[in-house]
């Protein structure tokens, strides 16, 4: 059985031999006659080895490669080496559908490609719009929070110093009774312009309370004295003044009676006038819960302060000469209520590269293959212009002499 298994081997080579021939050739074909050169024409380059359509055929893959590797764009003409350069940024480029374009195989299907792309185009400018219109709204949200912590306990002033008329003052029963009052503090940070109208460095420019934080009671009180600085060229004398002005004085006829026409006018500090009071970026508000009920009581049977006698005598005393203020704390915690920006640009560039993404497969690399294809085209443009300009001008010198 030898010889049959011989048999099949060498049809096996004949025939490899033979598929071999036909496929390359006959190996010593060089040696037979000369080798043909075969130059392609332009209209064959750019037909069936530009950019794209050379892998629509295997049998000019080869020379399709050697093309796109050792092929040198600056031995073109401008018009084709311009054309030669979108092409390869169409093949390059990371972007989707823009290949797709440069690849067509025929003027049909990129007429199609070119429609589905400027579709996408437009979907991506009227998302973008209705983004940047979220964005431009500078909306702001608001957290609320209970904090659990030490809190600073305000100043606390009782003063018998006021400027209250007499009769005011008499005709308020303060003795005998026990004043509570309840506080809970609340923090505010609040977010400046563009989201806000907050004052961020503390305070305005005619503040005249100098070393106390912004108010807003502050700034009303700074605006009523600048206006009665200005008619009365003397301030009120409840409220500070400028170093460069002074008060009105009580025994100046004319000063007073300027100061009671502009009160009279303006209708007290919180009157009809105008005053741009903002808000301070970072604020603490005490909110006060005020009781009173009648004092001593009749069960107290301790000694406040100086009183020498019974109980019931100390008693009648403390009702008829004194009064208890009492300040707490109504709960151990505060609230802290801060502003923050609803949709910032984080947001932005989160939603716009979603939108390029989902819509044109565009990243932010993408972007500067863009820019770098428009840096090329316009240094070859440019490249271009000034050879040809200074031909002319090369010419023309050559002319004139």
């Amino acid at each position: 059985m030898s010889w049959v298994n011989n048999l099949r081997n060498w049809q096996r080579f004949k025939d490899s031999h033979e598929y071999m021939n036909q496929v390359y050739g006959d190996p010593n074909a060089y040696l037979k006659e000369p080798y043909k050169t075969q130059f392609v024409t332009d209209r064959e380059y750019w037909g069936n080895f530009g950019y794209g359509e050379c892998f629509n055929s295997t049998s000019t893959q080869v020379q399709c490669e050697i093309i796109q590797g050792d092929f040198d764009p600056s031995t073109l003409p401008y018009e084709k080496r311009m054309a030669w350069h979108f092409r390869e940024f169409c093949y390059k480029t990371s972007a989707h559908g823009i290949p797709m374009i440069g690849q067509a195989p025929n003027k049909y299907y990129r007429t199609i490609w070119i429609i589905l792309f400027c579709s996408c185009m437009i979907m991506l400018y009227k998302n973008a719009e209705s983004v940047l219109e979220k964005y431009n709204k500078n909306e702001k949200i608001v957290d609320i929070e209970l904090k659990f912590d030490t809190a600073p306990f305000p100043a606390i002033t009782l003063c018998n110093l006021n400027p209250y008329k007499a009769s005011v003052a008499k005709s308020i029963d303060l003795v005998a009774r026990t004043f509570s009052f309840g506080l809970r503090l609340r923090k505010m940070t609040r977010l400046p312009a563009p989201y806000g109208d907050c004052i961020t460095d503390g305070k305005t420019k005619d503040y005249v309370y100098n070393e106390y934080e912004y108010t807003v009671e502050g700034c009303y009180r700074s605006c009523f004295q600048q206006l009665v600085l200005k008619d009365c060229l003397c301030g009120d004398p409840r409220f500070p003044v400028p170093d460069d002005a002074k008060h009105c004085q009580a025994t100046d006829p004319i000063a007073r009676k300027c100061l009671d026409e502009k009160l009279k006018e303006l209708g007290g500090v919180h009157g009809s006038f105008r005053c741009r009071c903002q808000q301070p970026c970072k604020q603490s508000i005490y909110s006060v819960t005020y009781s009173a009920a009648k004092w001593p009581s009749l069960s107290l049977q301790i000694q406040l302060g100086a009183c020498v006698g019974t109980n019931e005598e100390c008693n009648k005393h403390y009702k008829e000469n004194g009064a208890m203020v009492e300040v707490f704390y109504e709960q151990l915690n505060y609230e802290m209520l801060t502003e923050s920006e609803a949709y910032g640009f984080v947001n932005l560039l989160a939603d716009f590269g979603g939108q390029l993404g989902l819509w044109c497969g565009v990243s932010f690399l993408t972007c500067f293959e863009i820019l770098d294809f428009l840096f090329h085209t316009i240094c070859l443009f440019t490249r271009h212009n000034f050879e040809r300009i200074k031909k002319k001008f090369v010419k023309e010198k050559k002319d004139s002499f």
